[in-house]
């Protein structure tokens, strides 16, 4: 089995926000982490949805706010790797290198971005599948001459395990498994580009103070905070309660969590953001841990049963390396604005 995130290309050259007068917003994380809510928020501040918008369903009542038909591509990209949203596996180098292949999904998403935006300035597109796939669509917008910045949604793993248990009976440990994908490879494929770390629960309680920090770190100015605007997103977070709340200290006690996805989660709480070495220490981790299953099952077909906690046993043995972490920074020390709390609007 060989990992690789499809980065580690000739891409690799910081891209140049001053090359393209369209700019897209890319809306990814972890589902159940917010995506939904912050891609409606982008929205109301002026960003153009694509045409043809997923219906709101029971699970999100207040919509998806996902391109039907790119949702659709991702879904079938990932099928062509081997993969569904919900296993956690890398997907292999070989998929990513297949140079003709991997022309052929850029052409495709580059004439969905085409279709799905005919005009607009601003743009925002959201698709948490985007966290395992952006080396794809941040090529594709190359293509359209579109300036790509990168929204990563980042929500306590414990909070999004409580909620895609109720939603999909899906268990801790492929849940923080997922997370730990989704998290690190999202991060790893956005690098090089204009970017921003939105926490959920800062997103929610504060959304005002959060997408000024978001807005100024991809460079963009254009932000209401008052009025008819300001008054349609409080209530979209007001629209639900939060059903799962736990703190930091609840997730570094749980004896279920593993120490490796603790650490992560600390790492992308902390600010300023740490070093890509950091990231590149837990992200090699991981892929550790999954080269290990798959040496003792001498195949990597569809994960079994048992592949879940043998992977999650893998990852309770990595040990931290010495200051591979940066301190701790915790919620009351991250800068914000007082403000009134929100209660969460469904992810």
């Amino acid at each position: 089995m060989q990992i690789d995130n499809g980065e580690a290309r000739d891409e690799d050259k910081r891209f140049d926000v001053k090359e393209c007068r369209r700019r897209i917003i890319l809306v990814c994380g972890m589902h159940r982490s917010g995506t939904s809510a912050l891609a409606h928020a982008v929205h109301l501040q002026g960003a153009v949805l694509p045409k043809h918008l997923m219906p709101a369903q029971q699970d999100n009542p207040q919509g998806f706010w996902e391109s039907i038909p790119i949702v659709h591509f991702n879904n079938k990209l990932l099928a062509n790797a081997g993969r569904t949203w919900d296993d956690p596996r890398p997907i292999e180098s070989t998929w990513w290198q297949q140079p003709g292949k991997r022309l052929a999904r850029i052409d495709q998403a580059s004439k969905l971005l085409q279709a799905e935006y005919p005009e607009g300035e601003l743009l925002v597109l959201k698709d948490p599948r985007f966290s395992r796939l952006l080396p794809i669509w941040l090529d594709a917008c190359k293509d359209v001459a579109l300036t790509p910045s990168v929204l990563l949604c980042c929500r306590h793993p414990m909070e999004v395990a409580a909620s895609l248990s109720v939603r999909n009976s899906i268990d801790i440990q492929q849940v923080q498994l997922l997370w730990l994908s989704y998290m690190l490879e999202a991060e790893k494929a956005s690098r090089n580009y204009p970017r921003a770390i939105v926490h959920y629960d800062q997103f929610v309680t504060d959304w005002r103070n959060m997408l000024l920090q978001t807005y100024d770190a991809i460079g963009l100015e254009s932000l209401t905070l008052t009025g008819v605007i300001a008054d349609q997103i409080d209530t979209v977070l007001l629209s639900s309660q939060r059903h799962h709340q736990i703190s930091v200290d609840i997730l570094l006690g749980e004896s279920r969590m593993s120490p490796l996805i603790k650490e992560a989660y600390i790492a992308f709480l902390t600010q300023p953001m740490p070093s890509n070495d950091v990231f590149d220490r837990l992200y090699n981790r991981l892929i550790d841990a999954w080269l290990t299953i798959t040496a003792a099952n001498l195949s990597f077909q569809k994960p079994k049963k048992n592949d879940v906690p043998k992977a999650e046993k893998m990852l309770r043995k990595t040990k931290q390396t010495p200051a591979s972490l940066p301190p701790r920074t915790t919620h009351s020390q991250v800068p914000r604005t007082p403000h009134t709390a929100y209660p969460a609007y469904p992810a």
